[in-house]
């Protein structure tokens, strides 16, 4: 009797231990099942954003490839529009440049009592080395007489613009010989722009000048 109830004994806390470990490998399943569906779920919604984000990155590059190469025709366009504008220009001033009578004068010569003659660029009033070492050596040699400074410019432009242009040469003579020392008192400016009479068988280049006169 009593061995025959510690079999049975025996027999019901194997069950129980059974079904105690069943129910856990059970639970342990369904978490596992859980745990994998969302995971997969984690890697759809991952990729469905990646692809989203690349589409729309993709998009974006090629909306603004586009702008670009719209932008970069139009400055094309322009440039080769300026390019043309500009070659036309300097073709017309070279023309103008070259404009010489078949028997130019020398300057030089021209007028009695010519010390020395400077020459300037185009639209320009700036003295060139050139032009500084003469103006030197000009109150060297007369510094005691009075001076009379003839301003002229070629005929391309206004006669107002001109005019101005003259005004500031002349200035920019008086300037120079009075930052050597040269008295202002014994200077007198002439501003005569593009003056016809005196310029009209000059090439362009040698109406741009300022006479140091006396």
């Amino acid at each position: 009797m009593t061995r025959l109830k510690l079999f049975a004994l025996f027999f019901l806390l194997l069950e129980i231990s059974y079904t105690s470990y069943g129910q856990q490998d059970s639970a342990k399943a369904e978490r596992d099942a859980v745990k994998q569906e969302m995971m997969e779920m984690n890697e759809k919604i991952n990729s469905y954003l990646s692809d989203k984000t690349a589409s729309n990155e993709s998009r974006m590059i090629q909306e603004l490839n586009k702008k670009w190469s719209h932008f970069a025709d139009s400055v094309k366009a322009q440039l080769a529009m300026q390019q043309l504008e500009i070659a036309d220009l300097k073709a017309r001033l070279k023309a103008l440049e070259e404009k010489k009578p078949e028997t130019p004068e020398v300057v030089t010569t021209k007028f009695d009592n010519v010390l020395a003659v400077l020459y300037f660029d185009m639209g320009s009033y700036s003295l060139s080395a050139e032009n500084k070492a003469t103006v030197k050596k000009i109150v060297q040699e007369h510094g005691n007489k009075i001076l009379q400074l003839v301003a002229y410019t070629d005929w391309i432009g206004n006669n107002e613009y001109n005019q101005n242009l003259s005004k500031q040469r002349a200035k920019a003579v008086q300037d120079e010989l009075t930052s050597l020392g040269f008295l202002i008192q014994n200077m007198r400016i002439y501003s005569r722009g593009k003056m016809a009479d005196e310029n009209e068988k000059l090439s362009a280049k040698e109406c741009r000048r300022v006479e140091i006169r006396y």
